[in-house]
C-alpha cells in the first residue's frame, strides 16, 4: 500500500503464449539501460486553497493486450494475439502483450508486415519520478498490392483508492463530498506514411482512444466516466492526412499535422500528430476514507490499404516496431532515418518532460494548472523495449 501528500478542495452535496514468463525473461534478458517515461498517468493534483489530506493506493489489477490482423482479397485471413494479466497472468506488473505477423511470399521475401507491443507498466507507489502506466509501440506497412492490417494494442488499469478528508473531524464514510483534481498526460506520436505522395491514403487512419471511470458501489450511479477522448488521424485522396477525429478530452487540443514528407530517404509522404506532455485534466468526487475504483483504459488502432502505405503509434517507449518493419520489408535503414527524425520533434518515451510536464505550442487551447503537489493515482517507473533497445528491469 503506497501513501501520499495531497490537496484537494472540499465540495459539499456532491493472455496467450507470448505473455507469459518466457517473452517477459526474453524481453529483460535482451535490454540494459533504465529508461523513462510519463505517457498515461493519472494524477490527482491540488487545490490551489486546500489543505493537506492523505490517499492510500490498497490494490492494483490490470491488462495489455495485442493484436495484428493480415487481411487480403487472394489470401486467408490470419491473426496473432497476446494477453497478459495481473494477477491472473502474471502475478505483478509488468503485463507484456506481443503480437507480430509478415507476408511471406514463396521465395521467402516479405512485403508486409505488422508489429504490436503494449506494456502496463509497474507502479511508481513513492510518489517520487517520473509516472508512467501505459506503453504502446503499434506499426505496419504494406509493399505488395493486396496486404491490408489492422494493428491493435489495449491497456486497462484499475486502482482502489482511499483518500482522507481536507477537512478536520471528517472521519466517516458518510461524510460530506469533496472534490480530487486529477489530469492525464501524454508523450508520443501518430503518424501514416505512404511511397507515393499522391496516393489515394482513404482507409489508412489511425487512432487513439482514452477513458477514466471511477467505480463506486454505494454511490448513485456506481460508476461515472469522468474522462473520455477519441483522437483519429485519416488519410484521404491526394496524400491528405487530416485530424479527423478529436472528441470529449481531445476536443479543445486540435494539434497540427506535421509534415515531415521528403526528409527521409525514399519516404516521400510523411505527416504526424505528436503529444509532448500533454495534460488532459478531469475531476471526480469522492467520500472521504471510503474506498473506490479508478479504471484508466487506453486503445489505440491502425488500419491501412494494400499499395505502400504504412503508419506508427507510439506511446511511452522508444520507436522501434514501423523501423523493424520497414527493415524486414525494404532490407534498408529508412525505417531507422524516420525514427530519428521523429525523435528531434518528440521524445516518445517521455523522459525530456521529466523534470515539469508541460502544455507546448501546438497545443494553444491548453493551460498550464496551479499545481503545488500532487498525489500520483496511476504511475509507473522504467519502461521496456524491445529488440534494437537495451533494458534492465526495475527493482523488485
Amino acid at each position: 500500500m503506497g501513501r501520499y501528500r495531497v490537496h484537494y478542495s472540499p465540495r459539499n452535496s456532491y493472455g496467450s503464449s507470448l505473455a507469459n514468463g518466457r517473452l517477459f525473461m526474453r524481453v529483460r534478458e535482451s535490454r540494459r539501460g533504465p529508461i523513462l517515461a510519463i505517457i498515461l498517468s493519472l494524477i490527482t493534483c491540488v487545490g490551489l486553497a486546500a489543505s493537506s489530506a492523505q490517499a492510500a493506493v490498497t490494490a492494483i489489477v490490470g491488462s495489455a493486450r495485442a493484436r495484428v490482423v493480415q487481411f487480403g482479397p487472394n489470401i486467408p485471413t490470419q491473426s496473432d494475439s497476446s494477453v497478459s494479466t495481473v494477477p491472473t497472468t502474471v502475478p505483478n506488473p509488468p503485463a507484456i502483450a506481443e503480437a507480430k505477423l509478415d507476408r511471406v511470399q514463396p521465395d521467402g521475401g516479405i512485403t508486409a508486415g505488422g508489429d504490436a507491443l503494449a506494456v502496463f507498466e509497474p507502479p511508481n507507489l513513492s510518489g517520487i519520478g517520473v509516472p508512467n502506466d501505459v506503453g504502446f509501440d503499434l506499426g505496419c506497412f504494406t509493399d505488395d498490392n493486396e496486404t491490408t492490417w489492422l494493428v491493435e494494442g489495449n491497456v486497462t488499469e484499475r486502482r482502489t483508492i482511499v483518500l482522507d478528508s481536507s477537512q478536520s473531524g471528517t472521519e466517516i464514510a458518510t461524510g460530506p463530498t469533496e472534490l480530487a483534481r486529477s489530469r492525464i498526460v501524454l508523450s508520443g506520436v501518430m503518424l501514416i506514411t505512404s511511397l507515393d505522395p499522391l496516393r489515394d491514403l482513404t482507409g489508412v487512419e489511425v487512432e487513439l482512444n482514452i477513458s477514466v471511470t471511477k467505480y463506486d458501489a454505494m454511490a448513485t450511479p456506481p460508476s461515472e466516466q469522468v474522462l473520455v477522448g477519441t483522437m483519429i488521424l485519416r488519410g484521404g485522396p491526394l496524400g491528405e492526412v487530416t485530424v479527423a477525429e478529436a472528441t470529449g478530452a481531445f476536443a479543445g487540443i486540435a494539434p497540427p499535422v506535421l509534415d515531415f514528407s521528403a526528409l527521409v530517404i525514399n519516404l516521400p509522404l510523411v505527416k504526424t500528430i505528436i503529444f509532448a506532455g500533454v495534460e488532459l485534466p478531469y475531476e471526480y468526487s469522492f467520500r472521504p476514507n471510503r474506498p473506490f475504483d479508478l479504471e484508466l483504459e487506453v486503445s489505440s488502432q491502425i488500419r491501412n490499404i494494400p499499395g505502400g502505405t504504412g503508419g506508427a503509434a507510439v506511446f511511452g517507449l522508444p520507436q522501434s516496431s514501423l523501423g523493424d518493419v520497414f527493415a524486414r520489408v525494404k532490407n534498408d535503414d529508412r525505417g531507422d532515418q524516420l525514427e530519428a527524425l521523429i525523435s528531434e520533434q518528440v521524445d516518445t518515451t517521455g523522459a525530456a518532460y521529466q523534470g515539469g510536464v508541460s502544455i507546448p505550442s501546438l497545443f494553444p487551447a491548453c493551460g498550464l494548472f496551479g499545481i503545488e503537489s500532487a498525489m500520483l493515482i496511476f504511475a509507473a517507473g522504467s519502461l521496456i523495449r524491445r529488440r534494437r533497445r537495451r533494458w534492465t528491469p526495475p527493482a523488485r
